[in-house]
């Protein structure tokens, strides 16, 4: 995403700022009012509030607006701003990631969701939930781990998920899918053969793992070449000051090595 972003900016004559909350909303409130100073053009962010804490963290968006600082959200983003939002179509993505699921022959699932105070996260449940629904299957909600940064995530897969009955786990971002593969690993389990791992993002890490990781692609550079795109039209006028946009952005199944062959029904 970054890497999109960049090579927009540096066509069009712009440098770019890189800010990190590391999933902090404290520390978002603090970059967005270092922001609000003046200290840039304008403003791209996927924010990490969920629904229940915008009440209070909204006002530090809308100073950027009353301040004529234009913004762009991208991933995770709020109804409750009126501004260009670039955002992935993530109720497909849970969907074709469970589609894939069972046209592998695997029907018994979990979630693995290490954002579960996002919006985005519960659209890949709902997702999920849909593609459980249209093959006849009930869905668990003892099947969805939510998972949080400080977390011991082999305790808490371990106590959560009984591993023996399950063939197939989706999980919401790259780093965690590495992770539960290792636990995995670690407790006997071989990938696919025993139990199939879908993740998301697609980022290099994905590749290089034994097995490599089937995964669904949001295409970051393209969300990135989007939302500059949009901004910088923003900062220089090219576009009517109330006519924003939302994009939505399709993802992909990138098959590899940690799911079975389709129609295969040893699961």
């Amino acid at each position: 995403m970054l890497y999109g972003i960049e090579q927009i900016a540096d066509k069009r004559g712009y440098s770019i700022i890189t800010c990190s909350t590391n999933e902090s909303i404290e520390k978002e409130a603090k970059i967005l009012d270092f922001l609000c100073s003046g200290a840039v053009d304008g403003v791209i962010i996927s924010t990490v509030a969920g629904e229940t804490q915008l009440a209070d963290h909204i006002g530090h968006f809308r100073e950027l607006l009353q301040k004529q600082i234009p913004l762009v959200m991208f991933d995770r983003v709020t109804e409750k701003i009126e501004c260009d939002k670039v955002v992935v179509d993530d109720f497909e993505a849970g969907y074709k990631a469970t589609k894939h699921f069972l046209a592998t022959g695997c029907r018994d699932l979990a979630i693995v969701n290490p954002i579960a105070n996002s919006p985005i996260g519960n659209l890949r449940i709902d997702g999920f939930k849909k593609a459980l629904e249209e093959n006849g299957l009930v869905f668990d909600e003892e099947m969805v781990v939510p998972i949080g940064a400080e977390d011991d995530m082999e305790l808490i897969l371990s106590v959560s998920l009984d591993f023996q009955k399950l063939n197939g786990i989706l999980v919401f971002d790259e780093i965690t899918t590495v992770k539960v593969m290792d636990i995995l690993r670690t407790k006997g389990y071989s990938i696919p053969n025993d139990i199939s791992i879908i993740g998301f993002t697609n980022g290099e890490l994905s590749k290089y793992v034994t097995p490599s990781v089937t995964m669904i692609s949001q295409h970051g550079r393209h969300i990135g070449e989007k939302s500059a795109s949009k901004l910088i039209d923003r900062i220089e006028a090219k576009v009517h000051e109330d006519d924003f946009e939302t994009k939505t952005i399709k993802t992909s199944l990138v098959v590899r090595g940690s799911t079975l062959p389709l129609g295969y029904h040893k699961c």
